[in-house]
């Protein structure tokens, strides 16, 4: 058999549409454990996100309470704070995928961005709760708007790294594997990580609050814990970027329609575009989605410490108007991710059992009841918030696993585009956030009681259903491979993904497209 036969034959076989029968040669290899992928190699991509999470819990755990408690901006300032950091992550994390899809490096696709993204995270996050510089260049009239600017600038810059570690780490998934339950439990790993992360992040700062006790340097603990946590998520990408191997970029041709190779009604792919996905409903229908189960995250733990303070009398004020930020701050957050750590396993388990739209529900109802358990506490029942806040943990994370899942499903085995698919769909959860807290942050009445019980409790269950209903009436692949390429019946060739001899290559005098 020559070379070109074998090409041939290769060619002709059924691609996994998860509905033909697959050959030997095209199938994904698994394991014995249902797996493609060495415990090790799943470890490594877990940790990946890890530095990105612990700033992320950092940032919106405490960064509101930290510029209007702490620094005495006005809430509007550290609404805009947090608005620019949010449009500069939603707005570079499609441009970071769509220019990921067209990089080709001898390192690959991702890691490029990855290691361009963690170089700016590390340098800018300890610039964010750290000591506003040039504001002591300035007289005290000033200070609002030299403070506003600076922060801003550092939480853009941050977030642009954030955006592109971010986007190059979720696209990796549909290139590492093609087998539905190991991208299960690649997901379900990097949730863990995501909730270890933010653990971590809290004992840390139960550990800082409480060895601090001079209210007039409140601000060292949380400068101390950016610097621990830039370190800790330093070393995890080390492990991230030694201990997975990105699969080297495909090369594409064209045949023409009369080659043998070519089929109209055949599984071969083609190479999706950001213009293809844009048109399908089904995008729009997965990222409303993903936005409303982070939106739902984000809302309940930024704003965790201002219902604290409000609606159960928490915060620890001193007569000279300073305020030291008290362990339960810490510890009600740290429940919450002991909650989603611990229900981790058990959705990953409900997910391949009873599908993505069951499991995504389930969280709803669970996040409904805490949220109405929390709507309805005061100062007296205080200490009901440390159970609720468990049982809040638990329906976030089924809810949050879900819609990554449904994600996975969407994308098929597209590889070549996912980047440009997470990247539009993290603009839709980074703008909503950011949107949705400087809408909250210009409230005259953002310390009221019953205004902290409707936000952090009421909204964040109210967007979860929203998510939910979407999911089960609106057009989302049951399984993956449901929601595979699309061929476009207008095009004149066909482009497979694969690589060929030179001289098999069909170049049409109209075509400009090359290896």
């Amino acid at each position: 058999m020559t070379c070109k036969d074998a090409v041939k034959q290769d060619l002709q076989q059924p691609l996994l549409d998860g509905r033909k029968e697959v050959s030997a040669a095209s199938a994904p290899m698994e394991s014995l454990s249902g797996h493609d992928m060495s415990k090790y190699n799943i470890f490594a991509y877990g940790v990946g996100h890890v530095l990105n999470d612990l700033c992320a819990s950092c940032w919106f755990t405490y960064l509101l309470f930290f510029l209007t408690d702490i620094k005495h901006l006005p809430a509007e300032s550290a609404g805009a704070v947090m608005l620019a950091g949010q449009v500069a992550d939603g707005v570079f994390t499609p441009l970071v995928g769509y220019l990921s899809d067209k990089t080709d490096t001898r390192f690959g696709r991702r890691k490029p961005w990855y290691v361009g993204g963690t170089i700016l995270v590390v340098l800018c996050f300890t610039f964010i709760f750290g000591t506003c510089v040039p504001c002591d260049w300035f007289d005290a009239a000033s200070f609002n708007v030299v403070a506003t600017v600076y922060y801003s600038i550092c939480a853009s810059l941050f977030n642009v790294g954030w955006a592109a570690v971010q986007v190059s780490h979720m696209s990796m998934i549909p290139e590492l594997t093609e087998v539905d339950s190991t991208r299960v439990l690649l997901n379900s790993v990097r949730y863990a990580g995501t909730v270890i992360a933010n653990v971590i992040v809290l004992l840390l700062a139960m550990l800082l609050f409480w060895l601090n006790s001079d209210a007039s340097q409140a601000d060292r603990p949380f400068l101390y814990l950016a610097v621990i946590c830039v370190a800790l998520g330093l070393a995890t990408s080390i492990i991230f970027l030694t201990g997975v191997k990105e699969h080297p970029v495909q090369k594409s041709f064209i045949l023409p329609p009369d080659s043998p190779l070519w089929s109209p009604g055949g599984t071969h792919r083609r190479r999706k575009t950001w213009w293809c996905w844009v048109k399908q409903p089904v995008f729009y229908v997965v990222g409303a989605i993903y936005m409303c189960s982070r939106l739902a995250t984000n809302l309940s733990q930024s704003f965790m410490p201002f219902y604290l303070s409000a609606a159960l009398n928490m915060a620890n004020a001193h007569e000279d108007g300073q305020v030291s930020t008290p362990i339960s701050f810490a510890l009600v957050p740290l429940l919450t991710y002991v909650g989603q750590l611990a229900a981790t396993y058990s959705t990953k388990v409900g997910v391949k059992r009873y599908g993505r739209k069951s499991t995504l529900v389930c969280g709803t109802v669970i996040v409904g009841a805490a949220a109405t358990t929390m709507m309805f506490l005061n100062e007296d029942s205080a200490p009901v918030i440390y159970p609720t806040a468990f049982v809040l943990g638990v329906g976030l994370v089924a809810a949050a696993i879900s819609a990554a899942s449904i994600q996975c499903d969407m994308l098929g085995r597209d590889c070549k585009s996912s980047a440009f698919v997470y990247g539009a769909h993290s603009l839709l959860d980074k703008l909503s956030c950011g949107i949705a807290v400087f809408g909250i942050q210009q409230s005259s009445d953002l310390k009221g009681s019953m205004f902290q019980r409707i936000v952090t409790a009421l909204i964040p269950a109210i967007s979860l259903a929203a998510g939910s209903v979407i999911a089960v009436f609106g057009a989302v692949p049951k399984a993956l491979h449901e929601c595979h390429d699309v061929v476009d019946k207008e095009s004149q060739y066909q482009q497979l993904e694969t690589d060929v001899p030179e001289d098999m290559i069909y170049r049409p005098a109209s075509s400009t497209s090359t290896l």
